[in-house]
């Protein structure tokens, strides 16, 4: 009853607070006006803006020459100065990126903090232009469907044939294991949105992994719906939450370019490759981003 419960509670806020119909879907063949290629992770489906998926397209642009250097590191070399029609996030990631030398390496510890700094600070930007101002918080609706989990696995030791020392212990371990398995099956469908096939993996063992254990120990029914819900509450915030009319349009562009990388045509490839030579370079950033840049790739 308590699995239930949760589970109503869930549907409810995720339709009174997070639920938008997709838009339409037009195909596109450019990327999303005034967004950068570090900016679509979040655009698409939530993730963080990415630094180094932004650095490919300054590359692809003239504006650094990413190269490996004498020990095997990959480094980034400024060639020229950012142009002021940039974006102000980009300049100043950019400025602080060579502040003191024109060449930066990858493996360093300030380039590892100017990434997470660049995540945060262009993430709050576009998520204040893309989410509604009233919508809810995706990562409360998860939590709030991660608690089924651990009652459902404290369920089925309750019901086993387990007693004494070894009881508590599964009891006891029942709660955080089984919220964190909840956490992360919760990651699979984003984790196929967004092509990161290691996360798919976690999620599929952990998913495999409470099942069988509620198997063995009796509380089976119970543990599935709870596993389907949180699969439910992947889904529902695949793309984040409620969107504003802005993060709507530009969602459109983007589901509609991921549309044309997936079926990417050769003939037309030959056409735009005769008319810009640098046309793979350009677009596979934002490829890329949107999980699309194997797929793309192999067009050529």
């Amino acid at each position: 009853l308590l699995i239930l419960a949760l589970g109503m509670a869930c549907a409810a806020y995720w339709y009174l607070r997070l639920y938008a119909a997709l838009p339409r879907v037009y195909l596109h063949t450019a990327p999303p006006r005034g967004a950068g290629a570090g900016d679509l992770p979040l655009i698409h489906s939530a993730a963080s803006p990415s630094l180094p998926v932004q650095l490919t397209e300054w590359a692809a642009l003239g504006y650094v020459q990413i190269r490996m250097g004498k020990k095997g590191r990959v480094q980034v070399e400024r060639i020229r100065p950012m142009d002021r029609s940039r974006s102000r996030i980009e300049i100043w990631a950019f400025q602080n990126l060579f502040a003191k030398k024109d060449v930066c390496s990858c493996g360093s510890r300030r380039f590892t903090a100017l990434c997470e700094r660049y995540g945060q600070v262009a993430g709050s930007w576009w998520r204040k232009k893309v989410f509604s101002r009233r919508g809810g918080s995706p990562l409360l609706l998860r939590a709030m469907a991660a608690v089924a989990v651990p009652v459902a696995a404290m369920g089925a030791v309750l019901s086993s044939t387990l007693f004494g020392a070894p009881r508590v212990t599964v009891l006891v371990l029942a709660v955080p294991v089984g919220f964190l398995a909840g956490l992360a099956v919760q990651q699979g469908p984003v984790a196929y949105v967004r092509r990161n096939w290691q996360w798919m993996a976690a999620a599929g063992g952990a998913f495999l992994v409470m099942l069988v254990g509620a198997k063995l120990l009796g509380g089976f029914l119970n543990m599935a719906v709870a596993m389907g819900l949180q699969i439910l509450a992947g889904l529902g915030t695949v793309r984040g939450g409620r969107r504003s009319k802005f993060g709507q349009a530009i969602l459109s562009e983007t589901l509609g370019f991921h549309r044309y990388l997936a079926h990417v045509d050769r003939k037309e490839l030959e056409i735009r490759l005769r008319e810009n030579g640098q046309f793979f370079y350009q677009l596979l950033p934002f490829a890329e981003a949107v999980g699309q840049g194997q797929t793309f790739a192999k067009g050529f």
